[in-house]
């Protein structure tokens, strides 16, 4: 069984079509409109032809369900919440830095065009076997972010940032952002905060970018295979390439995303073996994260890729199925060898010593378990 598909979704008409290996036919055909209105009903129609000719089997089907804006939906959150003034060292820590997020009125809804296009193939020589591959292209336009991710001292070292920060701020307007915040202000910068010792105001509101587009492709190969005597085992290797940036304005540089902190890395990977024998079960995988990159400081820092390891069996004591009583015992075990994240810079209290997008604080971690059911 082969199959081919090619898809392009955009605000308005939509063409795709689909190929014809010679040992199955899958036809599809999507048409999608939305116009952006907060909180509006959507509709998305599906159209699709399929043929098996091994089973002598085809079908042709319309699918219609209604969808949420997010964009719409997004625009009307953040323009109900306050915007938040926070204190933050600059980084030669002899001043001080206002940043402003969180709430901005002037966001409107964003637009997007994707292609996405993938195959999948199980060769019949192979039973079991399934190769898949998917690749995909967003383009956003208008797209509403919190421009720094993660911390705000990344604006002082990427020109991409330009446009966000003032370097000769009038102490004036921090009043009047202060008495209409809703928490106040909060003060990270270690120091009594003194609008005369502030060097720069970052806007870092959630905004439109001119520019948000990512790429990728995801790719998996699995295998599954029947050993007899109740018996099965299974491989599964799947990985993921991204790119990703944003750019503030048509003035400004593009800033990468994917691949540094605080972003999804470039390349991800999991590999997966499963073995079955009556009621006990196994698995094991290994779960990789490529290199990052932390731009924030002077001289940009690399944090080496990692890789952990996570341990799994259950085996079912009383092995009842649907309503029959059942009993079943389990442990796992995650990231086996309490491989930890790489420290990173901070700029305040509040900033994590470590990527908190990617990695987690728990080192290796233990669970036993006991299920019953009945």
């Amino acid at each position: 069984q082969s199959r081919y598909r090619f898809r392009r979704n955009a605000a308005g008409p939509l063409c795709l079509w689909g190929a014809v290996p010679p040992v199955g036919v899958v036809a599809q055909c999507d048409w999608r409109y939305r116009r952006a209105r907060p909180l509006a009903g959507r509709t998305a129609r599906k159209l699709s032809r399929s043929r098996q000719p091994d089973h002598a089997a085809h079908g042709l089907g319309l699918r219609t369900r209604p969808r949420l804006d997010p964009a719409g939906k997004l625009g009307e959150i953040v323009q109900g919440s306050n915007a938040l003034p926070e204190v933050h060292s600059v980084p030669d820590h002899r001043a001080a830095s206002v940043d402003l997020r969180r709430g901005n009125p002037d966001v409107t809804s964003e637009r997007a065009h994707s292609w996405t296009a993938g195959f999948e193939y199980r060769p019949p020589s192979v039973p079991g076997l399934l190769v898949s591959a998917t690749w995909y292209d967003i383009r956003y336009r208008d797209r509403v972010v919190r421009p720094i991710a993660g911390s705000v001292v990344a604006g002082f070292r990427d020109p991409g940032y330009a446009s966000l920060i003032d370097f000769s701020p009038d102490p004036a307007i921090f009043s009047g952002l202060i008495d209409n915040s809703l928490f106040g202000l909060e003060n990270f910068s270690g120091s009594p905060y003194d609008p005369a010792n502030v060097v720069a105001f970052i806007d870092n509101r959630n905004r439109n970018v001119a520019v948000w587009a990512v790429e990728g492709i995801d790719a998996r190969i699995s295998w599954d295979h029947d050993l007899g005597n109740q018996r099965r085992l299974g491989l599964e290797v799947a990985g993921s390439w991204l790119d990703s940036n944003q750019r503030l304005n048509s003035d400004l540089p593009q800033v990468q995303l994917a691949g540094t902190i605080f972003n999804p890395p470039q390349y991800r990977a999991r590999g997966v073996a499963r073995f079955e024998a009556g009621t006990f079960k196994a698995n094991a995988a290994v779960n990789y994260i490529g290199a990052l990159e932390d731009p924030r400081f002077g001289v940009a820092e690399r944090l080496s890729p990692s890789a952990t390891l996570d341990l799994g069996v259950s085996y079912d004591v009383i092995g009842g199925e649907g309503r029959n009583p059942g009993l079943t015992l389990s442990l796992t075990v995650q990231n086996v060898f309490d491989d930890e994240p790489e420290i990173i810079g901070q700029t305040g209290p509040t900033d994590t010593p470590f990527d908190s997008t990617n990695y987690s604080p728990i080192g290796r971690f233990v669970a036993f378990g006991i299920r019953r059911h009945w």
